[in-house]
């Protein structure tokens, strides 16, 4: 079971809504998100795979089996690591531009011209965003920051 009393990512203490047991109704001490320790600390469930893929076989490749294995599992996050790190990233010009030289040199071509019916090319854009993610995460780890 997941622990949803510390952020998975930063470890603090998370707050949040609970349940009024004579009403059954969530009661609010401190609003998510409110600029506040406690509204910053707010806990939050984030899923591993974004609600709106699930159901759906976008995913191919390498990845398809680790994607199937995680899509309905979640975690718990406070309001920071979750709407400010995961769900903004600070992507700067360069790092748009470099990004768009991977999808262009990708051998299956993941540049879209024009949007078709399916959502197969956007699929290897996440795809290959997280394969980018993953490998900056093991050369951090293994030390290999200059």
């Amino acid at each position: 079971m997941e622990n949803d009393q510390h952020c998975a990512i930063c470890g603090c203490e998370l707050f949040g809504a609970r349940r009024d047991k004579e009403k059954g109704q969530l009661k609010r001490k401190v609003q998510y998100g409110e600029d506040s320790p406690e509204g910053r600390s707010y806990r939050t469930k984030h899923h591993y795979i974004a609600k709106r893929f699930l159901g759906r076989e976008i995913f191919s490749g390498g990845d398809e089996q680790r994607l199937i294995k995680n899509k309905r599992k979640y975690t718990f996050l406070c309001y920071n690591c979750h709407e400010e790190l995961l769900h903004n990233p600070m992507l700067l010009p360069d790092d748009i531009e470099d990004f768009h030289e991977l999808v262009d040199k990708e051998d299956k071509r993941l540049t879209e011209p024009t949007k078709g019916d399916d959502k197969d090319k956007l699929a290897r854009r996440i795809e290959l965003l997280h394969k980018v993610i993953e490998t900056g995460i093991k050369v951090l780890l293994d030390g290999n920051l200059h």
